[in-house]
């Protein structure tokens, strides 16, 4: 008879020759022993979809795909099985236990843990150190701490570089949904008013763009203490709001210089953005000096279509903003637009 131990998403501690448990064989994401046996593949999730009269679709794989164990592309047998049953693609695995070691690990993590998080939200993938082999309830550090994320399911292994750095992206849509949730926990904002943020800037409602903005500004008061270029990371962090269907990039290097946030259209009949952010006492000036900046170094390079230039200043908790909607031609022209 075989016999197997399951003991969660943290590995068996404390094994050693002077207990009853011990010469145990560990199995980590990153080993190819039994690596397509921890979810469903590729070739089941399609015959699984298949027998059901469904088929492996483009939101079924965006929102359930992207785990990577070994060798082999993994789907969320949870997920796809309740997809399969309710027949709508919805976050059903983040919903199934609590969240609140990882929540409360993320909220006490120190400023390269969050630089590196950054990082990952603006270029999906992110090389970080990695502890697979130490619980983080037995060592509370970085390295421990991408390890609960890599076993827990919130982060995958792209590619391993050694047994200590690998890069680690997002799996899928239904994670960063539960990231956004947990991102905007920690900046005491609910996910509804971050989504509804994005959507008035979106749809060029600045005015209610601004509102929303200003109250979250006003509720980050520790978010700033702990930060350089706080409203800059600030609403760096806030994007991942907008994953899939924007190309995110912090001081994107453009003709004349560097831009604070661009934000690149994915999908066609959707406006870029290109944020500039200014702080000091003359709120005024500066929020005209951050438009023109856009527009003076031609940021906006290398795009073409419409293209929101945003220019927002802040002193403390005061925040104001000036836009300006452009249109690039192919020939990296811009044609200003009146408001």
């Amino acid at each position: 008879m075989d016999q197997a131990l399951l003991t969660g998403i943290q590995r068996v501690a404390k094994e050693s020759i002077f207990s009853k448990l011990n010469n145990i064989s560990i199995y980590t994401v990153i080993d190819e022993c039994y690596s397509d046996k921890f979810g469903i593949t590729k070739r089941e999730a399609e015959k699984l979809l298949c027998d059901f009269g469904m088929e492996l679709s483009a939101v079924v794989k965006e929102k359930y795909d992207g785990y990577r164990f070994g060798r082999y592309d993994i789907y969320n047998p949870w997920s796809l099985l309740c997809y399969i049953r309710k027949g709508r693609a919805e976050n059903f695995w983040v919903n199934t236990s609590t969240n609140y070691l990882v929540k409360e690990a993320v909220k006490k993590a120190d400023e390269r843990f969050r630089r590196e998080f950054d990082e990952l939200i603006e270029k999906k993938t992110v090389r970080v150190g990695i502890n697979l082999e130490t619980s983080f309830i037995e060592l509370q550090d970085n390295y421990s701490l991408w390890g609960l994320l890599v076993n827990a399911g919130y982060v995958t292994v792209e590619d391993v570089e050694d047994e200590s750095f690998m890069k680690v992206r997002i799996p899928n849509e239904e994670v960063c949904a539960e990231f956004r949730k947990i991102l905007a926990e920690q900046a005491n904002i609910s996910d509804m008013d971050l989504q509804g943020m994005f959507r008035c800037l979106l749809e060029k409602d600045m005015e209610g763009f601004l509102k929303i903005y200003r109250d979250i500004v006003i509720s980050c008061t520790s978010y700033f203490d702990a930060r350089e270029n706080a409203y800059h990371m600030l609403f760096l962090g806030m994007c991942i709001s907008v994953r899939g269907i924007y190309e995110v990039s912090s001081n994107l290097e453009q003709r004349h210089g560097r831009s604070d946030i661009t934000l690149k259209a994915l999908e066609p009949g959707r406006p870029h953005i290109i944020l500039e952010f200014k702080q000091g006492s003359d709120v005024e000036t500066l929020k005209k000096s951050a438009l023109k900046q856009i527009l003076k170094k031609q940021y906006y390079s290398g795009l073409t279509g419409e293209v929101l230039c945003v220019g927002i200043a802040h002193d403390k908790k005061q925040c104001v903003l000036t836009w300006e909607s452009i249109t690039v031609t192919g020939s990296g022209q811009a044609v200003r637009e009146n408001i």
